[in-house]
């Protein structure tokens, strides 16, 4: 059996996503609740996150936004 390593993703993609839930009225604390992101982290352009972070992310904003698509 294979090995899966984690893939690493840019951070710019979890700033859309939060400026998105804001632009809702959600709070940046409540979609990066268990993502252990900081908002240092989203401040470096350079930073780097694991799927399951971006994953987390996904869930928090689909449970505070779920009448958006």
């Amino acid at each position: 059996m294979l090995k899966q390593e984690s893939t690493l993703h840019p951070i710019a993609i979890s700033q859309v996503m939060i400026n998105f839930a804001a632009s809702h009225g959600i709070a940046k604390d409540i979609c990066l609740n268990g993502t252990a992101i900081s908002s240092e982290d989203l401040q470096d352009g350079e930073a780097l996150i694991t799927r399951e972070q971006e994953i987390r992310l996904i869930e928090n904003l689909i449970r505070a936004l779920p009448e958006v698509p």
